[in-house]
């Protein structure tokens, strides 16, 4: 999961194709070149299933992705199969940063006495 969330925020796209089932080539390469990923946390990784928040930016807006990962070992590399959203309540879209959120520069400040 981590390779290719590093994968996306380098817009390594051949790495993507090649650890996926799908083969949308069109919007692997949108996504990666619109998106400013700013985040991943791991929440639990259990067999073949990874559970993970990333945060990214397209343009201004702010979003997050709350997804339930399914790999699948194949030629021993892990391949992504499919991602299903946990009920969870509906994905957060902000417009910035709060005040008192940490600077998304990734300085340590918080935003208000940083960037803001």
């Amino acid at each position: 999961m981590r390779s290719r969330y590093s994968a996306y925020a380098l817009g390594n796209v051949d790495y993507l194709l090649e650890t996926q089932v799908s083969q949308d080539r069109a919007g692997v390469e949108r996504f990666a070149r619109e998106a400013r990923f700013t985040g991943l946390e791991v929440l639990e990784a259990v067999d073949d299933v990874v559970e993970f928040l990333a945060t990214f930016q397209v343009g201004s807006e702010r979003h997050r992705l709350h997804e339930r990962s399914r790999f699948e070992l194949r030629e021993g590399r892990w391949i992504y199969v499919d991602g299903t959203t946990p009920r969870s309540g509906p994905v957060r879209r902000e417009t910035g940063p709060g005040r008192n959120d940490p600077c998304p520069c990734g300085s340590g400040k918080k935003f208000k006495k940083c960037c803001g």
